[in-house]
């Protein structure tokens, strides 16, 4: 399999990017009403989606390298959520390239069965559903009035003190 420790980096990087979220959600006064908080009625709440996302990410690599997923928290407490992060990336890092043994994956996507390329499955399935869920966590704390931004999801982005983009609409 190509690119494995790209895949394996990228993992990293946003299971990082959750960790870093969740302590900011665990310092702000309404820590336990931002982790109920949905981006709509019939979404997950935010500490589901921050469970689920970390769950994708070792389900990205669990069925191409005969790992096992981390337990996932039957109630997603900022404590059990601290955890689960910590098993992904402990899962994550004890992984190299060469553990990368399986060519194809079946798995079920809703109710769709379907087999995919390893590779295929990992970067059209697996890690674009961490991502979703991420943001499904990401997008309700901001409107809740977190003060997060783009930088606080992805890690790369970074704005000076005050910017906003409403600046930039005129512009």
């Amino acid at each position: 399999m190509q690119n494995t420790q790209t895949i394996l980096d990228t993992l990293l990087h946003y299971v990082g990017q959750i960790e870093a979220l969740l302590i900011k959600v665990e310092a702000h006064p309404d820590c336990k009403a931002l982790l109920s908080t949905r981006a709509a009625p019939d979404a997950f709440p935010t500490n589901q989606q921050l469970a689920i996302a970390l769950n994708f990410a070792a389900r990205a690599v669990a069925p191409v390298t005969g790992r096992a997923l981390p337990v996932f928290p039957d109630r997603a407490t900022v404590t059990a959520l601290h955890i689960l992060a910590q098993d992904v990336r402990e899962m994550l890092l004890g992984l190299t390239p060469a553990d990368f043994t399986a060519s194809e994956v079946s798995h079920t996507a809703g109710f769709a069965k379907l087999t995919q390329d390893s590779t295929d499955f990992i970067l059209r399935y697996a890690l674009p559903n961490m991502i979703f869920h991420f943001t499904m966590a990401y997008v309700p704390l901001r409107a809740a009035g977190m003060n997060i931004g783009k930088s606080d999801f992805d890690g790369l982005h970074s704005y000076p003190t005050g910017f906003s983009f409403e600046q930039t609409l005129d512009d």
